[in-house]
């Protein structure tokens, strides 16, 4: 996941992350994406909300709203948005500080798998009152099924998040299987899904015949792969300039392959093709199924 903090992490850069510096992208083809114009005052809602657990005004250099604005452009509803751009910013910070933890992660790991669970910490750190507004903000726009299934994502990415550290300093090389593994829960892709399930007042437990049907899971899947292969294509340059992790996508698919980093590249973006051509065949399928 990004990092709202740039945390910097303890490994030695070697010849292949020099070389992915270097790496040009070629056959993507970019599409215009306007940010969400239905809540316009995102921005101050949430620097208003964040003010006011911190008791001091707040500001940050970058827009934390940007990510959520650009990514769901067709959300309409105020309580909707907000809650999934807190989600994320807690999410980012949580990131931030369990990455920061260097002899104490498997006991923040705990009490962090334990306020999920409870949905509610006792803590008084900004972490802590942040998650408390969150789940507020969650309970009012999600059911108790979509609840139960953040729940359960959480659950998962917090108990891969000792391995998915692993992956980033380089503690060792992974196979493309392991890594898609990891990935896939750890991009956020399922959580994306509930809260777009909210928005839509989709009930999973309404629509079994959709839900229980191989293409769902198969486009579902193939979606969060296409969404990861893309941030990892754009991110693999950045996290090793401000030093955020030595094993992105693009270097092990050039150990795995034994490639240069433009070779790994344009495989990489044959991958995303792939990708989506798998999400559009899945979803004619759920529809066709759908439709009997």
């Amino acid at each position: 996941m990004a990092d709202c903090n740039n945390t910097k992490l303890n490994y030695q850069r070697d010849e292949l992350n020099d070389q992915i510096l270097a790496f040009e992208i070629r056959g993507v083809n970019v599409e215009r994406v306007d940010h969400n114009q239905y809540v316009s005052n995102a921005k101050v809602l949430l620097e208003t909300l964040m003010s006011g657990i911190e008791g001091a005004p707040l500001k940050y250099a970058q827009d934390l709203t940007d990510y959520t604005r650009f990514s769901f452009p067709n959300m309409k509803h105020q309580d909707d948005f907000m809650a999934l751009n807190v989600w994320n910013v807690f999410t980012f910070f949580l990131d931030d500080f369990l990455e920061s933890q260097t002899t104490k992660l498997e006991y923040w790991v705990r009490k962090w798998e334990q306020n999920i669970t409870d949905g509610h910490s006792s803590g008084t750190d900004f972490l802590d009152l942040l998650f408390n507004e969150l789940h507020v903000r969650m309970s009012k726009v999600l059911s108790g099924k979509l609840i139960s299934m953040h729940k359960s994502w959480y659950m998962k990415y917090l108990s891969f998040y000792a391995e998915t550290e692993k992956v980033k300093i380089g503690d060792r090389m992974y196979t493309l299987d392991e890594y898609d593994a990891l990935r896939i829960v750890d991009c956020g892709y399922i959580v994306m899904q509930v809260f777009l399930y909210g928005s839509a007042k989709f009930d999973p437990d309404e629509y079994p015949e959709i839900v229980t049907d191989d293409a769902w899971t198969m486009f579902n899947t193939w979606a969060a792969r296409h969404f990861y292969y893309v941030n990892d294509l754009y991110s693999s340059k950045k996290e090793i300039l401000l030093h955020q992790g030595k094993y992105t996508l693009i270097y092990i698919i050039m150990c795995n392959y034994k490639c240069d980093a433009q070779t790994a590249a344009d495989k990489l973006v044959t991958m995303i093709t792939g990708a989506w051509t798998m999400v559009i065949k899945a979803f004619i399928l759920v529809d066709d199924n759908t439709a009997l």
